[in-house]
C-alpha cells in the first residue's frame, strides 16, 4: 500500500546547492566573486599546498580543502600534521579543512586524536 501525500504534485522543494566547477581559477578571479559576496571553497592540488593557500588567502576563499602528499594513503597519513603546519605559515588566517586518511579515523577515538593533531598543528 503507497503513501499518500497533501503536496501538490508540481511543487519542487526550494534546496539551494552550489555548482562544482572545474577549471583554472585566478587569485583576481576568487577576489572578484568575494566581493559578490560568494563563498569560496577551494580544493588544493597536494603538492601545491603551501603557494596554493597562500593565493587563497590574498583572495580571502573561506576554506581551504586539502590533503598531504605521499606515494600511498599511509605516507599521505604520516605526512599530515608537519604539512598543516607548512601550509599555516603561508596562510595564517585562511580556513583550513583537511582530509583525514580513512584508517586514522576508524572508531572514534583514533579520529578524535588526529583531528586533534591537525587542530594543534594550525588546521
Amino acid at each position: 500500500m503507497g503513501e499518500t501525500s497533501n503536496a501538490p504534485e508540481n511543487q519542487k522543494p526550494d534546496i539551494k546547492t552550489s555548482l562544482m566547477q572545474k577549471g583554472r581559477k585566478t587569485p583576481w578571479h576568487l577576489q572578484r566573486m568575494k566581493d559578490r559576496g560568494e563563498k569560496i571553497v577551494q580544493v588544493s592540488p597536494a603538492h601545491n599546498d603551501p603557494m596554493f593557500a597562500m593565493f587563497c588567502e590574498m583572495a580571502d576563499v573561506d576554506i581551504l580543502r586539502y590533503t598531504a602528499p605521499g606515494e600511498n594513503v599511509e605516507h599521505r597519513a604520516q605526512n599530515l600534521a608537519w604539512w598543516t603546519r607548512e601550509i599555516r605559515k603561508v596562510a595564517p588566517t585562511i580556513h583550513m579543512n583537511a582530509y583525514i586518511q580513512t584508517q586514522r579515523v576508524a572508531d572514534k577515538y583514533s579520529a578524535l586524536r588526529e583531528a586533534s593533531i591537525i587542530q594543534a598543528d594550525g588546521a
